[in-house]
């Protein structure tokens, strides 16, 4: 029944089709390219941001370490020198020393002392010192901190942020010095002006110093340290108190703030620890304005490449629609179609194939009664081409017969189906064989084939046609094997098969009426041939050749003589080989391990009766 379909309109056209497929490709290689250039400048950033932030961090760790241990020593050594001075140590040392506002000292009797550098200079509110420290003030400080000045003397070291009492950043820090005969708590009061650069807040980075506990001594954020705010609580100081690593990087979140990524390092054995943070929408905002701007231009790109596949799909949807109408002609019949060839593209070709097409298409159906005529698709076209004579024609030949043993037995036990689907799969795989080496199948037989090589074409000469028909009888015992294989399998018995080659000449040429006719060969050499494909079962073998064909071929076929026969109509015995293999490629030695791994038994020939009825061969022993 005729589809009617290839009448009505497309439901895509060619256009369309076209734009939604690179449609799609664009969209995906644009939002592959976007996602991955995101992806790796997101990365990027990240690690960029957290290498920055850790270097800020160990930049400031170091600046505090040496600048807190440069107070206590410096305070240490004065404390060792002033025992024995006068009062200008200590005037030059608060000189030198413009940050310490105060220090004093307790014993473990209790016994205070103070060295304030008001007691030695005269300072005032209109000088360059930060704040200034009375001995009052320094009272209460060392009364504040009475609980730490006693554990002091255990070996503990205590730092306080004293902001609250002063107008700028001031620290306490609480240290044992040892003296010639005593231990005594000291507390240095100073103003860390020096660390202003390590803890001002920059354009991303926030530095803080805090003590174990929490307490913010030093940070970019003023408000903070003048409050003496603790971060004790916050997701940051629970992140840090997590780990016990000296020094680490690590990402953490405040509900309040929002994603952060921090550093932090202990200093000073434990006692304090600097903290370096940096917010995490500062460290992607740079990613996320390049995705924005990536994302319009990729919108821009689109948006170009639709309007050139669009104008571009038009110059290939015209020529294929004018092919389409080609073809829907052709197809009504009208083969002779006249097609525009201006393109120099795959198109060009195309509509070039469609004009040929039409004129291979008359001449097909010129010559289609031809080609029912013929049973082998080279016959047919030798044919067509008028390569074949009328009548009959000598020619040098080798035939082939082959023949299923014990078929009609193994027959009787399968239906008439089972009989056709067993034929048609071993054919199937016989007739490659034969066409594989430039063979042609004469004709099939009931379960027998006959094929020939050198008739109508040959491969060059009789020895060459020869070795192609053994080299086909060889790849059907490979086919053969392996179908035997495939039946093992399903339970099925094996199969055997008796091949029988000769050489000669023949008579080849077409033979039938006018309406029907037959290309095939005839003469002595086609009735050896079949004779020899019988011996095969009483010699127990499954490819013999005859002497004509052993002779074309002694020089490269590895053989193994049979007795002679006597066949009925000659008068001479005829030499029978059976054919082991190639020389340089057989893995065999004798027939006898052919007939092992084809499980084939040995051959009791003197049991062969040469009068038994359908026998017309003699067996000489």
């Amino acid at each position: 029944m005729e589809d009617k379909r290839v009448e009505g309109k497309v439901k895509f056209s060619i256009g369309f089709q076209l734009i939604t497929i690179f449609s799609l490709l664009i969209i995906l290689a644009l939002g592959l390219i976007t996602v991955l250039v995101s992806y790796f400048l997101t990365d990027e950033e990240r690690r960029t941001a957290e290498d920055n932030n850790h270097t800020v961090n160990n930049r400031t760790a170091y600046s505090v370490e040496s600048y807190f241990t440069s107070i206590e020593s410096a305070v240490s050594l004065y404390l060792d020198v002033s025992q024995n001075s006068s009062s200008s140590v200590s005037e030059n040392f608060f000189i030198r020393n413009p940050e310490i506002l105060g220090i004093f000292y307790e014993d473990e009797n209790g016994t205070v002392s103070f060295i304030l550098p008001s007691d030695f200079l005269e300072i005032s509110s209109n000088t360059d010192n930060a704040a200034v420290v009375t001995k009052e003030e320094a009272l209460k400080i060392q009364k504040e901190h009475s609980d730490a000045v006693k554990k002091v003397f255990s070996g503990s070291r205590f730092y306080f942020n004293e902001s609250k009492k002063f107008s700028v950043p001031v620290v306490s820090s609480l240290f044992l010095w040892k003296g010639e005969q005593e231990k005594y708590s000291v507390t240095v009061i100073f103003y860390p002006q020096s660390l202003n650069d390590s803890f001002s807040m920059g354009a991303m980075n926030t530095s803080y110093l805090i003590t174990p506990d929490g307490l913010i001594l030093l940070s970019g954020d003023v408000e903070k340290t003048m409050q003496g705010v603790s971060l004790a609580g916050t997701p940051l100081y629970s992140a840090i108190c997590e780990f016990k690593d000296q020094n680490r990087q690590m990402f953490f979140n405040d509900k309040n703030e929002g994603d952060y990524f921090g550093a932090f390092t202990r200093i000073l054995n434990g006692e304090l620890i600097t903290i370096t943070t940096i917010s995490a929408d500062l460290v992607y905002e740079a990613g996320r304005t390049t995705l924005i701007r990536n994302i319009f231009l990729s919108c821009a790109v689109f948006f170009l490449c639709i309007m050139l596949i669009w104008f571009w799909s038009k110059s290939i949807s015209s020529p294929v629609k004018t092919l389409a109408e080609a073809a829907k002609k052709i197809g009504e019949g009208e083969y002779d179609v006249k097609l525009e060839r201006k393109r120099k593209d795959e198109l060009r070709i195309l509509t070039e194939s469609f004009v040929k097409m039409g004129k291979g298409l008359a001449e097909r159906e010129r010559l289609r009664d031809a080609f029912g005529r013929f049973t082998n698709k080279e016959i047919a076209e030798r044919a067509m081409r008028n390569e074949l004579s009328l009548g009959g024609e000598n020619k040098d030949v080798t035939i082939f017969f082959s023949d299923i043993r014990s078929f009609t037995a193994m027959s009787e036990k399968l239906t008439p189906e089972q009989v056709v689907e067993f034929l048609n799969e071993y054919m199937t795989r016989m007739v490659k064989c034969v066409e594989l080496t430039g063979g042609v199948v004469d004709k099939f037989i009931g379960d027998a084939i006959m094929a020939v090589w050198g008739a109508p074409v040959s491969a060059g000469s009789l020895r060459l046609d020869a070795l192609n028909g053994i080299k086909a009888s060889l790849l059907m015992r490979k086919e053969l094997y392996d179908l035997n294989k495939e039946r093992e399998q399903k339970g099925l018995p094996a199969i055997h098969i008796g091949c029988g080659l000769n050489s000669g000449n023949v008579i080849a040429g077409q033979i039938g009426s006018d309406r029907r006719m037959e290309y095939t060969v005839i003469g002595d050499a086609v009735n050896t041939a079949s004779r020899t494909e019988a011996l095969n079962k009483p010699f127990h073998t499954d490819i013999l050749i005859t002497e004509n064909t052993w002779r074309l071929v002694k020089d490269e076929v590895f053989v193994e003589e049979m007795p002679g026969v006597k066949v009925k109509g000659k008068a001479d015995k005829l030499r029978m080989f059976a054919v082991i293999g190639f020389k340089n490629s057989t893995k065999f030695t004798s027939y006898k391990q052919v007939r092992t791994v084809l499980k084939l038994s040995e051959p009791d020939l003197k049991s062969v009766n040469p009068d038994e009825e359908e026998k017309k061969y003699e067996v000489l022993t």
